[in-house]
């Protein structure tokens, strides 16, 4: 929806079953540098296509979404052309090629087989950003922030589709949703939201990166809740997967775990993207002992007494919460001998009971210890059968 300069409407002149295809045409503009002039008409303008109905909705699939059917690939069920390709995705490539397409190439390679799907990556998010800031891609409206010049808003439907919060105002009762422009005028939208954040934001729905480094965790997690985008709770947790340090793993496992929408995978629809949480208990894991500041022969030695009467300072696995230390405990895959181990765990639970009677420390302590948990690969081996044990089956 929107208004009749935005839309589109392709008729395929061969078969001429079912209705014309009504397609937002800014995108198709950023998607397709050498589109066809459409011919004005009542609605918005018209472009006639030789070609099928299948195909031009294959084409526009690809546009819209960066998606191919299992009927377009070369493992569909019916006849493909020399190439190997089937007959509905080569004459797709065939009339994107036409319209100046810029990821055709990876159009072809998607439909020449399902199983290049990782390789063949198209540039869907590139050509919408581009379009987006070269002021390309606008349905009228400009949001103004708590502060500065308005923002572009961009495509509403990119909006609408990106964020419940975009959509309940564009598309809802709102009084914005009915985006009048007589007269081709504009109209600016409140948005009491800070003015840099307000526009990340946006460039991130319309295709950027949002999070460059660990300063911008909280500014998108703050923009993903009020806003309600999922895709950035995914972009977030994809980040934080693949920027496991040794210095920032725990605070950042402690940040996933605060928020529910970041602890297991990133939801439907977001399959590509990585479980930080998995990619955190992973990396505690295999980087139990520096993390614990096991880093000398002499702590591996260090005689395991009852009553430690320090706590070493700037511990990192001290920062955990108690919950996500039992968890690597429980799953019996620490990778420490059980005497350092029980010293390692004893100045946890000092750490963790500071100020507290010595009642608290000795509960906690216990409760981090066999037989509460599996404790580490020593105590496991000795208690369950042989056999291959992976980090994913404690998860």
């Amino acid at each position: 929806a929107g208004d009749d300069e935005s839309i589109l409407t392709i008729v395929p002149l061969v078969g001429g079953e079912g209705p014309p295809l009504r397609c937002h045409l800014g995108l198709l503009r950023a998607r397709c540098s050498s589109l066809p002039e459409a011919r004005a008409a009542p609605g918005g303008g018209v472009i006639e296509v030789e070609e099928p109905k299948e195909v031009v909705f294959a084409l526009l699939r690809w546009v819209y979404c960066e998606a191919v059917d299992a009927d377009t690939s070369a493992d569909a069920n019916f006849d493909a052309d020399d190439s190997g390709i089937s007959v509905v995705g080569s004459r797709a490539v065939r009339l994107g090629r036409s319209w100046g397409l810029r990821d055709a190439g990876s159009l072809q390679g998607r439909v020449a087989s399902r199983r290049l799907a990782e390789r063949a990556r198209g540039s869907l998010a590139e050509d919408v950003l581009r379009a987006y800031d070269a002021g390309e891609l606008s349905d009228g409206f400009f949001f103004q922030a708590d502060e500065g010049e308005p923002l572009r808003g961009g495509c509403s439907a990119v909006l609408r589709g990106g964020s419940s919060y975009f959509r309940a105002m564009l598309s809802g009762a709102w009084a914005e949703s009915s985006r009048s422009h007589e007269g081709g005028k504009s109209i600016d939208v409140k948005v009491h939201w800070p003015r840099e954040s307000l526009a990340r934001l946006l460039r991130f729905l319309h295709g950027a990166m949002f999070v460059q480094s660990a300063d911008d965790l909280r500014i998108a997690l703050d923009c993903a809740k009020f806003f309600e985008v999922p895709s950035l709770f995914a972009h977030i947790g994809d980040w934080v997967a693949s920027n496991l340090k040794i210095e920032t793993a725990s605070a950042f496992w402690r940040l996933v775990e605060e928020e529910p929408s970041l602890m297991h995978g990133s939801g439907e629809g977001h399959d590509d993207f990585a479980d930080a949480d998995t990619a955190c208990f992973e990396f505690h894991i295999r980087h139990f002992s520096k993390l614990a500041g096991q880093n000398s022969a002499a702590d591996e030695a260090e005689e395991d007494h009852d009553e430690l009467e320090f706590v070493k300072d700037n511990v990192l696995l001290h920062t955990l919460s108690v919950p996500l230390m039992h968890r690597l405990l429980s799953s019996g895959l620490v990778k420490i001998h059980t005497a350092p181990l029980k010293v390692v765990v004893k100045r946890f639970a000092k750490a963790h009971t500071v100020g507290q009677p010595h009642s608290a420390y000795q509960d906690l302590w216990a409760s981090l210890r066999p037989p509460a948990v599996l404790f580490n690969r020593d105590h496991r081996d000795s208690l369950l059968p042989v056999g291959e044990v992976t980090v994913r089956s404690f998860l």
